[in-house]
């Protein structure tokens, strides 16, 4: 009896160890094999096993490679469009996978966006047909660089010119930012806050009348709007170096992150890559960590949770 007891333990801990899913191998076989199941509710409890592992993924730090990022983002499972957080961790694995130039990733970033979009509540952005004509969506110039790279079309332009006068609203908004805002006035505040929204409408006229073309212009665009005031500015910041980072442009890849972080904390979320500070004495804004790891963060915004929470010090210094 106690042998046949061993040989049975034995074989339930073999088949616990085959069913555990311990890598992105496993993840990719278990939700394959499910696919075909009729019952709803043993495919939304495969769908969460399935994010369960991948957030163990990300936690121990097992994922390393571009690829490894574009498949476990492909396989977070998004069962309730209103559920942000696996979106969210789906739209970040895809994210890193892009900045550490994986061309696959490029494809499933935008309907992943959209469904972020969606998970706020708001409308998607570039999937326009499904709300009509009539719902305001991301700028031509956008959706087209976007659906091009949904189709695996995105041709990087390298012989285009750059908007000159992109160049100079970018210059004009850095150069006010290298003042000391300590010893500013109140009306001081407010002349840059004036200063920064006429910026930011003339940025929107060019954006509008497709004048962008280069990773630069986009880049570019993206530094103005991400100095707007609203979730919608945001997102467009967002969409705007997107799309520099997918036309090339490798160092754009900071401002998607910090973009991105500074959206989600205007709607009340918390960011996710820690780029985002605010008062005196200065804190980081308020963050959580699943979804994202180090390795992430690095790939996308160049620094870790660490070297970001050691930056107070530098701002408190000056």
């Amino acid at each position: 009896i106690f042998a046949t007891l061993l040989l049975f333990t034995g074989s339930f801990n073999q088949v616990q160890s085959q069913n555990a899913l311990s890598d992105i191998d496993q993840i990719e076989a278990f939700w394959a094999a499910s696919k075909s199941e009729p019952d709803f509710a043993k495919i939304c409890s495969t769908a969460e096993r399935v994010n369960s592992a991948i957030e163990k993924l990300i936690q121990s730090d097992k994922l390393k490679t571009a690829a490894d990022f574009r498949r476990a983002g492909v396989c977070v499972q998004i069962m309730q469009t209103d559920d942000l957080e696996p979106v969210c961790r789906k739209y970040q694995l895809l994210l890193t996978a892009v900045s550490l130039q994986d061309k696959e990733a490029e494809k499933n970033i935008p309907p992943a966006w959209d469904l972020l979009i969606a998970a706020t509540g708001r409308n998607t952005r570039i999937d326009q047909e499904r709300h009509g004509d009539s719902v305001p969506a991301a700028p031509a110039c956008i959706r087209k660089i976007y659906e091009a790279a949904a189709k695996g079309e995105l041709k990087p332009k390298e012989d285009g010119q750059d908007n000159a006068e992109v160049a100079r609203l970018v210059e004009d908004d850095q150069k006010a930012r290298k003042m000391n805002w300590n010893n500013m006035s109140a009306a001081d505040l407010m002349a840059i806050d004036e200063a920064d929204r006429k910026r930011f409408k003339r940025m929107k006229e060019i954006i509008a009348a497709n004048e962008l073309s280069s990773a630069v212009d986009f880049a570019n665009a993206a530094l103005v709007c991400q100095h707007g005031h609203k979730f919608d500015d945001y997102a467009l910041a967002h969409e705007l170096s997107t799309c520099a980072l997918l036309l090339g442009d490798r160092h754009a890849s900071w401002l998607c992150g910090a973009s991105y972080d500074r959206m989600l904390l205007s709607a009340s979320y918390p960011q996710r890559f820690c780029t985002q500070y605010s008062g005196r004495p200065t804190r980081l804004r308020a963050y959580v960590t699943t979804g994202i790891n180090d390795t992430m963060r690095s790939a996308v915004v160049h620094k870790t949770l660490q070297q970001a929470l050691e930056r107070i010090k530098e701002f408190d210094a000056k």
